[in-house]
């Protein structure tokens, strides 16, 4: 019988627990030094692997890419604040531009969506969103987001 091989990871930071998850799953009666030579090969990039080659066990190459790929701001970052860093504001001298008002709220539920999708659900009432999501909304509509989260 043919040998199951590993998943492989190309920096998808939405992909990283999914593919963390999925390797511990089906590698999980390999010895360490056999599990760190499947994870160092499960790396589709030289950049990663080679950031784990030096580790000096298994556990330490997963704190490696833990920091670097399962931190949660780094997701939310990811995510969100790339996306609402590039939206104007959609309000302008008392005027609000409804067009501008739909990507807002559009971007906000996407993110909902993919953060319940990798277990984040709760990342959109953090501080760092809030303080990004009041920068966009209007003195009047700020009050009411925060209510309502």
């Amino acid at each position: 019988m043919e040998r199951m091989k590993s998943p492989k990871f190309g920096r998808d930071i939405e992909d990283y627990k999914r593919f963390k998850k999925l390797f511990t799953h089906c590698l999980a009666n390999l010895t360490e030094i056999e599990c760190f030579y499947q994870l160092t090969d499960s790396m589709s990039h030289a950049r990663e692997r080679n950031k784990i080659k030096g580790c000096i066990n298994i556990e330490r190459a997963w704190q490696v890419l833990d920091d670097c790929y399962g931190a949660n701001d780094k997701v939310v970052d990811r995510l969100l604040l790339q996306d609402l860093n590039n939206l104007p504001p959609y309000e302008h001298k008392g005027k609000t531009n409804l067009q501008e008002m739909d990507r807002f709220v559009q971007t906000l539920q996407t993110f909902e969506t993919q953060a319940e999708d990798i277990g984040l659900s709760g990342e959109l009432n953090s501080k760092i969103m809030l303080s990004q999501i009041k920068q966009k909304l209007p003195e009047e509509h700020r009050i009411a987001y925060y209510k309502s989260v």
